[in-house]
């Protein structure tokens, strides 16, 4: 049998609001601007699926949670970021 640790409650109080951290932070949602002129919103993460719109230079997009390798990245862009589509992650940009 393992050792048993006794865990103070300075140290539980840490630890929870680490995970509370963590937590906020994965709900949190993240954003990115266009940095090419224009790149097509995509049905599917492949560039022979077919384009459902274009976006231009420094549009914002909501990054979606699904991760696609370093290739495409799940977008929602739009008024009130009603649309969806994928993009190549290449020409995204990380903003806060």
């Amino acid at each position: 049998m393992g050792k048993r640790y006794k865990v103070t409650k300075p140290e539980e109080e840490a630890l929870d609001k680490a995970i509370k951290n963590v937590e906020a932070e994965q709900k949190a949602p993240k954003y990115a601007i266009v940095n090419a002129a224009a790149v097509n919103v995509r049905q599917k993460p492949d560039i022979e699926s077919a384009s459902v719109d274009i976006l231009k230079q420094d549009e914002k997009v909501q990054l979606g949670v699904e991760k696609l390798g370093e290739s495409f990245t799940y977008v929602f862009y739009g008024n009130d970021y009603a649309k969806a589509g994928y993009m190549m992650s290449k020409y995204l940009k990380e903003v806060n």
